[in-house]
């Protein structure tokens, strides 16, 4: 049979309207129901954070709404739809008239608000009875499992891995959005499933490290919070552990789910919770009065054996002398009561007005340390403010390291294939240089090859030059002697005049080589 029991309450001396825990289902919601959910949730808005309760609210209303949409897409996708839900209901009180100048300068400057987050689904049963879970858990409010072999914590699981700089969901979109830890049954994790007797316990970060504390001083509560059944059991519960002289629960917010399958392990039950607060301040014991003298013992001369003279008056002497004496003691008693009285009366006086001075000292050191108080506490709200500003500077300073470190690491590649390139061009060139260098050399020696080749060669063509001179020459004779070779054949022809005989021209040689 299921269980499921939630609680809530504000830091000491606030309202319950104030605080900045929210858990699913609301308290109270679940007693009596007859179907109780399968799903709970608890977020915890940081306080430093701008509106980060609404924002914890606005996280476990998302995840009550559709549970298993956490599990099956990525997680800065499921925070889109809470994330536009917030930003228009700030923007929305920053245009109403009672806005203050703050709440609209952090919504011009886009600051966010801040919640750790712990959501547990419930599977179907198996066959066996068991019962598969899954478990997202984001910061430092902390997942309990109570099971048989005993009590498992998710994600801290020391006392001292708690501190001011949590992991948490932001109302505004980031690049470097933290992730939250998934566990449970496979395929989610490499949990056991629930059975009968198992609790399981959602609660916020101060509570959750208050748990711990007591476990590790080997003074568990267990069964203490197994028996919380009522709100107002939980808050004198909260109340007590306040007050306690060693490791008392820290003043915050604080949210509590209890998840009992069917009556819960017999070995949790003993550890219960003794209170052991601060002891009541001693007071000093009052001064008790001066003892009163007894006529009969401090006055001088009673008690004490009358003359004889005396003792032979009659009777009447006697008793006159008895009333006389009587009276005298009276007054003599009186007198030194009187003064008893007066010298008590000395002492109380200059008592109260030592306690009076000391009393005003009291107060006006009580008024000092108040106001010391006011102002420290001020200090704090204004170191928590910068620190939540500190750690948002920190975390942009990182993300943009950690973007210049990604540039640089591209950059760095970049070079080393520029380099390889370099290298392979510096290869090749040398490769090219070595051949031009071979070509250069085998060049220079055609050239001087070449050149003799071509002193040759003009040697040659200034001798066919003189050649063709020397046979133009020849030719040109030729001529002439072809010419004057044609002029005798023409003279032959004709028939011979009667004339006298020319004496005979001398023969022409003809070059050599001639025809």
């Amino acid at each position: 049979m299921l269980t499921v029991h939630t609680f809530r309450t504000s830091k000491d001396g606030e309202p319950c309207e104030d605080c900045e825990d929210s858990i699913h289902p609301a308290p109270g919601s679940a007693a009596g129901d007859d179907s109780p959910p399968e799903a709970f949730a608890v977020a915890d808005g940081v306080t430093t954070s701008f509106f980060g309760g609404l924002w914890a609210r606005m996280l476990t209303d998302h995840f009550a709404e559709c549970p298993a949409a956490v599990f099956e897409q990525p997680w800065p996708a499921w925070l889109v739809a809470p994330q536009e839900q917030w930003q228009a209901a700030v923007r929305k009180r920053a245009a109403a008239e009672t806005a203050s100048f703050y709440t609209c300068n952090d919504v011009l400057s886009r600051r966010p608000a801040a919640a750790t987050f712990v959501g547990v689904l419930l599977d179907p049963p198996t066959p066996d009875g068991a019962i598969p879970w899954r478990a997202l858990v984001l910061g430092d409010s902390c997942l309990f499992i109570l099971g048989k072999d005993g009590p498992r914590s998710r994600a801290l699981t020391k006392a001292a891995e708690f501190s001011n700089i949590v992991s948490a969901a932001e109302s505004y979109a980031g690049d470097q959005a933290f992730s939250p830890q998934l566990y449970g049954t496979a395929p989610h994790g490499s949990e056991p499933p629930l059975g009968e007797g198992d609790t399981v316990l959602l609660a916020t970060d101060a509570l959750s490290k208050w748990l711990l504390l007591r476990a590790e001083a080997g003074q568990p509560v267990w069964g203490t919070i197994l028996a919380l059944a009522g709100q107002a059991e939980f808050e004198e519960l909260v109340e007590q552990a306040r007050r306690e002289a060693r490791n008392p629960l820290e003043n915050d917010d604080v949210a509590l789910g209890i998840v009992r399958f069917g009556p819960p392990h017999a070995h949790y039950l003993d550890a219960r919770f003794e209170p052991e607060p601060w002891p009541e301040p001693v007071l000093p014991a009052p001064v008790p009065p001066p003892a009163q003298p007894s006529p009969a013992t401090d006055l001088p001369g009673c008690g004490q054996v009358l003359p004889t003279e005396i003792r032979r008056l009659p009777w009447l002497g006697l008793a006159l002398l008895g009333v006389i004496l009587t009276l005298a003691a009276a007054l003599s008693w009186q007198a030194v009561q009187q003064q008893r009285h007066e010298s008590v009366a000395a002492v109380l006086t200059a008592s109260v007005a030592t306690e009076s001075a000391a009393a005003a000292r009291q107060r006006a050191f009580l008024g000092q340390l108040q106001t010391d108080i006011l102002e420290l506490k001020k200090k704090i709200a204004r170191m928590e403010v910068a620190l939540g500003s500190s750690e948002e500077s920190i975390r942009r300073v990182t993300q943009k390291l950690e973007t210049r470190e990604q540039e640089c690491a591209t950059r760095r590649r970049e070079l080393e294939a520029t380099a390889r390139a370099l290298a392979a061009l510096r290869k090749g060139s040398e490769t090219r240089l070595a051949v031009l260098e071979k070509a250069q050399n085998q060049a220079e020696r055609v050239g001087a090859e070449s050149e003799r080749r071509a002193g040759i060669a003009r040697q040659d063509l200034q001798t066919a030059q003189d050649q063709i001179k020397t046979l133009e020459a020849g030719q040109q004779t030729l001529k002439e002697n072809l010419v004057a070779c044609e002029r005798e054949l023409k003279a032959l022809r004709k028939p011979p005049e009667p004339a006298p005989v020319p004496p005979p021209s001398p023969p022409v040689n003809p070059p050599a080589g001639s025809p």
